[in-house]
């Protein structure tokens, strides 16, 4: 998919749906999440972070969580396994935040949780935030190259490309036996 924005630095749209946009710029892939991953998501934020990483080694994540209902299948735990297995030891470095409040936001947070634990030595590579200026303020020294460093203000104008491609509608699925 095409880039949403006409500055040169804009990130390219890699994946837009009811549940989920996400775009990459240099070597950070930013996310949105407008309910809980369904099967599939998490197989497709691994596809694109291995592509990350073999392009430039280091790369990171700004995972922002919107809203949503708190709800992980068991094919939803074993896909966030899957990634924190398969990319363990790839030097990434991720911030979360969590816009998402109250239950949800618990919820949520404990789930990202279990997977950094089953990633065993990530979770300083890691960290959660309430805003996304703190988040983009500590990914930022985190996620420079010396040939081209990030700025907080760099990564929040990422984060209000991200923000501003609004979740596709959800998709009406014919009810049983219909």
């Amino acid at each position: 998919m095409a880039s949403t924005s006409t500055r040169p630095d804009a990130g390219e749209v890699r994946h837009h749906d009811d549940v989920l946009v996400m775009l990459t710029s240099r070597n950070l892939l930013a996310l949105a999440w407008y309910d809980a991953p369904r099967p599939g998501h998490l197989v497709t934020v691994l596809h694109v972070v291995d592509e990350l990483h073999r392009k430039n080694g280091f790369y990171g994540l700004l995972n922002v969580v919107v809203r949503g209902t708190p709800s992980f299948p068991e094919q939803v735990r074993q896909e966030g396994r899957r990634l924190i297995e398969e990319t363990t030891g790839w030097g990434g470095v991720t911030a979360h935040v969590m816009e998402v409040e109250g239950f949800a936001g618990t919820a949520t947070r404990m789930f990202l949780s279990t997977m950094m634990l089953l990633g065993r030595g990530r979770s300083s590579n890691a960290q959660f935030f309430g805003t996304h200026r703190d988040g983009c303020a500590w990914l930022g020294p985190r996620l420079s190259k010396p040939e081209r460093p990030w700025s907080a203000a760099e990564l929040e104008r990422v984060y209000a490309d991200l923000r501003a491609i609004a979740p596709r509608p959800a998709t009406r699925r014919p009810a049983a036996g219909s």
